[in-house]
């Protein structure tokens, strides 16, 4: 009876000691892995001991306690193996981690040093020295390519086309042809900067010769590529980019330029005077002829006190080509006021004055709609898509838009243009360059006041063929509302208009 109470009891016992095991490994360090299984199997191994040791203290007889340390012992051979297989796996895994770390921070210092080949070369050799057996290879050249990679990435296409050369022995295959569609590209661009590097010599000063000399960039780039398209393209992006972004720095000069020459105009002195000395010679400087013609008139405005203290800036730099526009000598387009354009439409501040010949063709293109001379105006719908760049666009209208084409022989035909609301007649002038005018309505048709030219009868045409009703036939409350745009034809231009 006693045999069979030490038996149950060491039995019992053992199976504190399978719980205790669970929960130690299989529970505990077997869901550890690399460094951490590595560290903690010690103490795994320790906590299983005292375990044993604890059991063979609470045994209730000597015999009990016999049987249970053979027991207890074969348990502690087993889980001693499954410990010391689990940390040979992973302590392999650990170091493979460890190595593919390191291998990971060569190539990102490669990435940092790209410019140095001779460091790429011993960041190469780490890597492959970091690596097992047959990834040496793998490895040295994965650094090279990360070297290239970022070269390519910040577009220094000359620098990794050298390392390309430099790196022939040290890629991989596998490297090598993931890289030559990389390389080839790379090629295009140089032999594109350096073509466009010396087909422009000089960029253009002014605004006005910025389509011109980009045009013909454009087509000498067609004419010395005509074998290879994709050369062409390439040539075509640079080109494109270069005289963007020329533009872009004129517009934005011209901007400031502009608003300087409005903060002087608009000066007072302490007495409450209007300025009336010219601008400083570094601004002075920086005007054409026509500009510096409206700045004196408006200086000479100013001494007479014609301006009103709320006048708008540009309202006032504006007037003088207003009144001075004749149409050949036989309408002045009377009616029309110069609005700049609300802050938000025009945020990089792109408008600015129009010239006095631009203002001569515009008032010759209105004579000739008003009077009823539509042959040769190119009447056209237009499609008021928003500006790509602010977002701009004209005031919505139930029946659309028309255009009129007005002459400009530095631009191509569309370039600069009249646009009329046909629900409306609003009227909007704008030109390639960005410049914008408004004018809040139709000239001579103010409330129902029209001048005609004798013998062209009472008024326009009901329909002047093109869907708008004559500018006399029909009056609109929003004729004196104030309204604003910034580059309104830009929506609308490469597409095709309807006729």
């Amino acid at each position: 009876m006693d045999d069979l109470a030490d038996a149950t009891g060491a039995e019992a016992l053992q199976n504190d000691f399978l719980r205790g095991r669970a929960a130690t490994l299989d529970d505990g360090l077997f869901q550890l892995e690399g460094g951490d299984a590595v560290a903690a199997a010690p103490g795994a191994a320790r906590q299983l001991a005292g375990l044993r040791d604890q059991l063979l203290q609470r045994a209730g007889s000597a015999g009990q306690r016999a049987m249970l340390a053979d027991d207890l012992d074969a348990h502690m051979d087993v889980a001693q193996d499954a410990i010391a297989r689990h940390v040979a796996r992973q302590a392999k895994v650990w170091d493979e981690a460890v190595r593919a770390d390191r291998i990971g921070l060569l190539n990102d210092q490669a990435r940092r040093d790209w410019d140095d080949p001779g460091k790429l070369a011993l960041y190469g050799d780490a890597a492959a020295s970091a690596s097992a057996g047959d990834d040496a290879a793998t490895a040295r050249s994965g650094v090279w390519r990360s070297a290239i990679d970022q070269a390519l990435t910040q577009g220094q296409h000359g620098a990794a086309i050298d390392l390309h050369a430099n790196a022939q022995d040290h890629l991989t295959p596998e490297d090598a042809d993931a890289l030559a569609p990389e390389i080839a590209i790379a090629r295009q661009m140089q032999t594109g900067r350096a073509y466009v590097d010396g087909l422009v010599q000089r960029l253009p000063d002014t605004l006005q010769a910025i389509g011109p000399a980009h045009a013909d960039a454009l087509s000498r780039n067609t004419v010395d590529w005509p074998d290879d398209a994709e050369q062409q393209a390439t040539n075509r992006h640079l080109i494109d980019v270069l005289f963007g972004s020329r533009q872009r720095a004129l517009q934005q000069a011209a901007g400031q330029r502009d608003q300087a020459v409005q903060d002087w105009l608009t000066r007072r002195d302490g007495q409450g005077n209007p300025q009336t000395e010219r601008p400083p010679p570094s601004l002075w400087k920086q005007l054409d002829r026509d500009q510096r013609q409206q700045v004196d008139a408006q200086l000479a405005q100013n001494a007479r006190g014609e301006v009103a203290s709320d006048s708008a800036p540009d309202e006032a730099f504006h007037r003088d080509g207003a009144e001075v526009a004749q149409a050949d000598n036989i309408v002045t387009p009377r009616g029309f006021t110069y609005e700049q354009v609300p802050p938000e439409l025009d945020p990089h501040k792109l408008n600015r004055p129009i010239t006095r010949e631009e203002q001569q063709e515009i008032a010759n293109t209105l004579n000739k709609f008003l009077t009823g001379q539509f042959d040769g105006l190119n009447l056209h719908s237009y499609k008021n898509y928003p500006h790509n760049e602010t977002g701009a666009a004209l005031p919505p209208s139930k029946t659309g838009y028309v255009v009129i084409d007005v002459p400009n022989a530095a631009l191509d035909r569309g370039g600069t243009r009249i646009v009329i609301n046909r629900d409306t007649h609003q009227v909007y002038y704008t030109n390639i360059l960005h410049y914008v005018m408004l004018a809040r309505r139709l000239p001579g048709c103010v409330h129902g006041r029209h001048k005609h030219q004798e013998g062209r009868g009472d008024r326009l045409p009901d329909d002047c063929g093109i869907g708008i009703s004559g500018p006399c036939c029909r009056r609109s409350t929003q004729h004196d509302q104030a309204g604003g745009l910034s580059h309104p034809d830009r929506g609308d231009r490469g597409r095709s208009h309807a006729a």
